[in-house]
């Protein structure tokens, strides 16, 4: 079962040295391509923003236009943008973003200058049409160029980034505007000319900067190409493999979705479309003159800026998508009232109502994220991205014609149509997140992608299908609309730490994690900055909560609250214990703190999935040895039980006979209970790697890393302990995907990599860490135990959750370097270890 609205991208290939790569690489992507696609947006906005100011610098009088004319030069602009979205989207499809993008920023530069010399009404009528068909592809070829690079919990601050050009355009344009009518005659041709040539200077940097696809970026090394593909593969983002599909084309008609879109697109746009156009004549009709007009419009582009960035942070914070929409509506149904119904002698009223309209530009830079994230594949974010645009286009059209010249100077009937548009707009974008929500619920159900009805009855067809991200091969996609909200338990744990640091840079998830105390909650957190986890853009999305007693339910159960998920992982981990307080030091709590979470879930109607960490010790039968041929599975369990483990006489005993009581607790709860939610349990075997939980010195190791540590501290290679392994960062994508990934059922998964020895830890440092070599025991190099001890079986794990895990290199030699950099003092803070 997938929780509703987004999947997460978990491909998770970092550690502690590593983790920034991401990071880095991101900056490197961002600090090439965005600029130019804000300024190409920019350019665009400036250029329709443009004849709103040259309507106040005397552009009807020059050019002898009357009556409706201004009303009708604004709408061919958008007619001819509706009509190009289609042959746009052609071009789009057939040659690279980059160049169809570049080739016309070139051409609308040449336009606009060749509008600053028109001399009559058919002129500018006929500049500004071919204006909008060339303008046509901005839209879709941003969002498509944006979905090239960034996965989809990345891609909506960076939609919000570019899509700041637009209140950027309105500063700027005011500016150009007052300066030019400060020129002794035809102010307005020079600023036509001047924007003109700036758009041609921006069209060579697109033509030349932008790479037309990653895998073709000259400042991309091969392994950062390859990580992008891994990043988008696992987030179901990117584009596909440009191929046209008439499946994907009929899937995007058919799709209730995209009718909703394109009627939210145009409620929404309606008001943006008259504020663009007549704002100025707006404020003009408060009392104020010509230049005073277009410096009071420059503040829209302030409010455009701030609710576009508000909204971006919402979204990155993990608030919903549809709920953010409709909040930002808000006001603009506000101003709409306050520009109604407020008498124009009300200057600072009326002011502040065109103002606030200014807001209803946010949600459009949230329908192009949204776009980009709830199609699949090239086609379908193609179609879906152009239709968007007519829409745009379209409201843009209706937008301006409500402006009659009848109406002057209040335009009362286009004021109320802004009340009303706005009103059905918040109802729309509701209708969205009811289906979005419908649809990734039956999904959850039957398992598989969640789809339209369309794509559904086009299923058969789609199999057949190749060369597309999304044609029928992304089995867990889900429609974004809503950001999850998961608890994790231990939160200053080995394992713990690298969750986090997995959900927040790979997904757009909230993360809310308990520790014991205080203490606890501060070390874990320096820790975790010390990794460079969380970032400044995650860290909101990081709650840590202390909960003194975790098995106490007065105490455990408020932590619950609106969770989707939970991952259980604080469990007892104490080798300090004596006969005679196993009992109480690892029974007691591992079982009470398992049922306390099974029991908080079952109460909170929220949560969906319920992951429990437990350990091969909860498959392993001690009692039966080394059993060289045997090969353990699921199907298999520890004979220890409570007793067991209470009278045992040795603290390794007790502790595995806590794993399985409390993984057993687990079972017996839900097979005892009605409850809402599926149960995975995790047995991984010895937990290897790079350690980001708070720890202050090699003394208090947790006890899988010990391991490394005994052997790289030795005169002679050790015996071996517990010969099954995995990767921490691996067992961390483990239980991601185990909270993520649609089950039809309750699961239990074997989680190994495969055998180890010491041996071979010895043998991979003593070549991976050449400057170590004489610190490492020699051994027999090459020899191998694992043909004299029990197997373990992991194609299941593999199988149903999609995973891959890394070799013993991989994951031994970060961590020896670690170890040996803490032998010289260059380690971090630890609290006590919690697994």
């Amino acid at each position: 079962m997938a929780f509703g609205g987004y999947r997460a991208s978990v491909d998770y290939d970092c550690a502690l040295g590593e983790m920034e790569s991401d990071r880095a690489l991101l900056r490197r992507i961002d600090w090439r391509i965005l600029p130019i696609m804000f300024l190409t947006y920019f350019l665009q906005f400036l250029d329709k923003v443009s004849l709103n100011y040259a309507n106040i610098m005397g552009l009807q009088k020059d050019l002898g236009m009357a009556g409706n004319d201004f009303s009708w030069l604004a709408t061919a602009f958008y007619i001819a943008y509706a009509v190009a979205e289609v042959p746009q989207g052609i071009l789009l499809q057939k040659y690279p973003v980059t160049k169809v993008l570049g080739f016309n920023v070139l051409v609308w530069g040449i336009l606009l200058c060749c509008s600053a010399a028109a001399q009559n009404y058919a002129g500018i009528m006929a500049l500004r049409t071919i204006l909008g068909i060339m303008e046509a592809v901005i839209a879709p070829s941003l969002t498509l160029y944006t979905s090239m690079w960034y996965t989809r919990a990345e891609s909506t601050p960076r939609f919000g980034l570019w899509y700041c050009g637009l209140g950027v355009g309105q500063i700027i344009g005011g500016l150009i505007s007052f300066a030019a009518q400060h020129a002794p005659a035809n102010g307005w041709r020079i600023m036509f000319g001047i924007i003109g040539a700036v758009n041609l200077l921006v069209a060579a940097l697109v033509l030349v900067i932008l790479p037309e696809t990653p895998d073709k970026a000259t400042f991309l090394s091969s392994t950062d190409k390859a990580r992008i593909r891994a990043r988008l593969e696992a987030d179901s983002a990117g584009v596909g493999e440009k191929v046209f599909r008439w499946n994907a084309l009929v899937e995007v008609f058919g799709d209730l979705q995209t009718w909703l879109l394109i009627l939210l697109t145009l409620l929404i746009t309606i008001p943006s479309g008259v504020i663009t156009t007549f704002s100025s004549i707006l404020i003009q009709g408060f009392g104020y003159g010509s230049k005073e007009s277009a410096l009071l419009n420059m503040p829209s582009g302030i409010v455009s800026i701030v609710s576009t960035m508000v909204s971006s942070y919402g979204i990155a914070k993990g608030y919903s998508r549809w709920l953010t929409i409709d909040i930002l509506l808000l006001p603009t149904l506000l101003g709409s009232c306050l520009m109604s119904f407020l008498p124009t002698s009300n200057q600072a009223g009326c002011l502040a109502g065109i103002y606030m309209v200014n807001t209803t530009v946010a949600p459009l830079a949230l329908i192009f994220a949204w776009t980009g994230a709830n199609y699949k594949g090239y086609t379908m974010k193609v179609a879906g991205s152009t239709l968007i645009s007519a829409a745009f286009s379209i409201a843009n059209i209706i937008g301006p014609q409500t402006f009659q010249a009848k109406d002057a100077p209040g335009y009362t009937p286009a004021k109320i149509t802004l009340v009303a548009v706005n009103a059905t707009a918040i109802i729309v974008s509701t209708m969205l997140r009811v289906l979005y929500g419908r649809r990734n619920a039956r999904a959850d159900r039957v398992g598989g992608p969640a789809q339209s009805r369309m794509e559904i009855r086009l299923a058969d067809k789609r199999r057949g299908e190749e060369g597309e991200a999304g044609a029928g091969v992304v089995s867990t996609f889900r429609y974004v609309y809503y950001t999850m909200l998961i608890l994790i338990t231990g939160a200053n744990g080995f394992i713990a730490t690298h969750c986090i640091a997995l959900i927040l840079t790979t997904t757009s998830y909230r993360i809310r994690a308990t520790v014991r105390s205080q203490s606890k909650a501060t070390a874990t957190l320096h820790a975790l900055h010390a990794a460079g986890i969380p970032s400044p853009t995650t860290e909101s999305r990081l709650e840590l909560i202390v909960i003194a007693d975790p098995t106490n339910e007065s105490q455990f159960f408020p932590a619950v609250k609106n969770c989707d998920g939970i991952l259980h992982l604080a469990s007892a981990f104490n080798y300090d214990a004596e006969p005679g307080e196993f009992e109480e030091k690892l029974l007691l709590p591992a079982v009470r703190g398992t049922e306390t979470v099974c029991a908080a879930a079952a109460r909170e109607a929220s949560v969906k999935r319920v992951v429990v960490m437990s350990s091969f010790a909860a498959v392993y039968d001690a009692a039966m040895g080394l059993c060289p041929g045997k090969v353990y599975t699921e199907e298999d369990w520890s004979p220890l039980g409570y007793a067991e483990g209470r009278d045992a006489g040795h603290v390794a005993t007790a502790y595995r006979a806590s794993k399985v009581v409390a993984e057993r607790a687990a079972w017996e709860y839900i097979s005892t209970h009605n409850v809402g939610y599926t149960l995975v349990t995790l047995c991984p075997g010895m937990v290897f790697g790079r350690m980001i939980h708070p720890i202050n010195s090699l003394d208090s190791l947790n006890a899988s890393n010990q391991i490394v540590w005994d052997v790289l501290r030795a005169d002679e290679i050790p015996p071996t302990k517990a010969p099954v392994w995995i990767d921490v960062q691996d067992l961390a994508l483990v239980s991601l995907r185990a909270l993520t990934t649609p089950l039809s059922g309750h699961e239990r998964f074997l989680v190994t990599e495969g055998p180890y020895d010491t041996q071979e830890i010895a043998d991979v440092v003593r070549e991976g860490l050449p400057e170590y070599r004489d610190r490492v025991p020699v051994g027999h190099p090459g020899q191998r135990s694992r043909d004299t001890h029990y197997g373990c079986d992991s194609s299941k794990v593999k199988r149903v959750l999609g995973v891959e895990f890394r070799g013993l290199r991989e994951s031994i030699v970060p961590l020896a370097r670690q170890l040996f950099e803490m032998e010289r003092g260059r380690g971090s803070s630890r609290t006590d270890d919690v697994l």
